[in-house]
């Protein structure tokens, strides 16, 4: 073999070299991304699960309808898996109170009305499923 043989084939394995090196480095860096998608895809489902076990939890549903409930409360009804409560006489605060705890809660809400009396007060309608 002569010279420009050999530099011809070190040229030729420096290049080869040079070109799986960097398709591994990338490889590893779309192999990196993936992992994070998936760890990030992971963690969501299991934050759905919670969130769908905290939905089914009956024992929080009725705790947080018995918090509901106040002296005000004139209809209490349960039917089946439907669960209706009316208030009257209610003020701003007890609206806003009663209001924010149902809508801030895992309750699913069939039917939320509320209606004013008058000038200072107002009636409530909820209806859940529980």
């Amino acid at each position: 073999m002569n010279r420009d043989t050999m530099l011809i084939i070190i040229a030729s394995l420096f290049f080869l070299v040079v070109v799986t090196y960097t398709q591994t480095k990338k490889q590893k860096s779309a192999l990196a991304q993936n992992l994070k998608s998936l760890d990030y895809i992971r963690n969501e489902a299991i934050g759905l699960d919670r969130l769908k076990k905290k939905w089914k939890d009956k024992k929080l549903a009725n705790k947080i309808i018995s918090q509901i409930k106040n002296p005000k409360t004139t209809r209490n009804d349960k039917s089946g898996k439907n669960f209706t409560l009316e208030f009257e006489n209610l003020n701003r605060g007890e609206v806003d109170k009663i209001s924010n705890k149902v809508l801030n809660s895992t309750l699913k809400i069939k039917e939320f009305s509320i209606n004013r009396t008058n000038e200072f007060n107002a009636t409530m309608r909820l209806k859940v499923v529980i």
